[in-house]
Parts: structure tokens; C-alpha cells; sequence
């Protein structure tokens, strides 16, 4: 212990000083006693709980494909442009399939 300077040993020392350094030395353990069970007690505050980059995918049928695929030439042969619409369901459907991929272990 560093902070002890022994210009002579315990024995021929006087009694209030044995008495001291006993103190010290038990104020020193109690405290790295106090540290230790701290540090233990947060160590196992509980389990975390991991959540996963990934969101839930949502499926579609068959069928729900064919219906918006009905109402989407419904509405072109009506003579209405949809470049936008068309635009929007290709990037989604490449956004799902990049899912499907990089979320491959995540699924449910």
C-alpha cells in the first residue's frame, strides 16, 4: 500500500499509530468492498432486449396482386396516364425484394 511510508516497522510503533494505519487499512478494504458490490449489482440489472433493424414484411396473395394490377389497367385503358403510380409500385417492389434479401434471418 503506496500511501503507507514505513520509516519503521509495526513493531515499536506506537500504539495510536499501529492503530491508525489499521484504520486506514481497514477504511481501504471496506471501500473496495462497497466498489465491488456496486459494480456487481449493475452488472446484472437484466437482460436487454434486441430489436432488429428489419420490419415485419408484409405478405401478399396472389390475388391482391392481380387486383391492383386489374384496377391499374382499369384506370389506363379509362384513358388516364399513370407514369407516377407505376413509378412508385416498381421502386416499392425493388425496396421489398432488397428486404427480402438483407433480412433473410429476421423473418417470422
Amino acid at each position: 500500500m503506496a500511501h503507507f511510508k514505513m520509516t519503521k516497522g509495526w513493531i515499536g510503533a506506537p500504539l495510536k499509530e499501529v492503530l491508525h494505519r489499521a484504520g486506514l487499512a481497514i477504511r481501504r478494504i471496506v471501500q473496495l468492498a462497497v466498489a465491488t458490490i456496486g459494480l456487481a449489482g449493475l452488472a446484472g440489472c437484466g437482460t436487454p432486449q434486441i430489436k432488429g433493424l428489419c420490419p415485419a414484411y408484409v405478405h401478399y396473395s396472389k390475388q391482391d396482386d392481380q387486383t391492383i394490377l386489374t384496377e391499374l389497367r382499369t384506370t389506363e385503358a379509362a384513358g388516364q396516364s399513370m407514369p407516377t403510380i407505376y413509378r412508385y409500385l416498381r421502386d416499392y417492389g425493388k425496396q421489398r425484394a432488397a428486404l427480402r434479401v438483407i433480412c433473410a434471418g429476421n423473418s417470422r
